[in-house]
């Protein structure tokens, strides 16, 4: 009979911790998707506002901020045109307000490039393009700490035809905006 109560005893203690950090999971979950919510209400306004060719979507650990390539570089540079500056500067105080409201979030630049040239080429023009974004952002007042920027290459193509605006299309920046926090 004790061992039986004992069992019992284990059982539940066992599942009732399984039960909490279950819940817990989820409401941290819940409270991730409440922030991420608030994040692209806010980008949407600022980019409908000001007009700027960028789109958002979810990631599993927050919102990514997609840049279309022609409005950031020209074909074969990584220097930020004039047009890019200026949407960069928008963004920027919307991310400046973001970070003062939630202090956990971190930043990080992806580069991409298209399928031309050789591999080693490819792979530093997509690092050179996400580490100029990231080191404006740093100018306009994002801390170094909180921004941290990748080249990806030609990995990760969002049109894989072979024509001149598919090409375009893959030559782009994005900016993750990570939410969720480090344990």
């Amino acid at each position: 009979m004790k061992r039986i109560l004992i069992l019992f005893l284990v059982t539940f203690i066992y599942s009732a911790n399984i039960f909490s950090f279950s819940v817990k999971k989820m409401l941290s979950n819940k409270s991730q998707r409440a922030v991420d919510n608030r994040i692209i209400k806010s980008l949407n306004n600022t980019i409908r506002r000001n007009r700027i060719n960028a789109t958002l979507y979810r990631t599993r650990g927050g919102v990514a901020l997609r840049f279309k390539g022609k409005v950031l570089f020209r074909f074969g540079s990584y220097r930020l045109l004039r047009r890019a500056k200026h949407n960069l500067n928008k963004i920027a105080g919307t991310l400046r307000y973001l970070r003062r409201k939630y202090p956990f979030i971190r930043f990080q630049c992806l580069g991409h490039s298209d399928y031309v040239g050789r591999r080693r080429q490819k792979y530093l023009f997509s690092v050179r393009r996400a580490a100029a974004v990231a080191n404006y952002l740093i100018y306009k007042g994002i801390r170094r700490n909180k921004v941290s920027y990748k080249g990806l290459s030609d990995r990760y193509p969002i049109d894989r035809r072979r024509s001149a605006y598919a090409r375009a299309k893959n030559r782009r920046v994005e900016i993750i905006i990570i939410t969720k926090v480090r344990r």
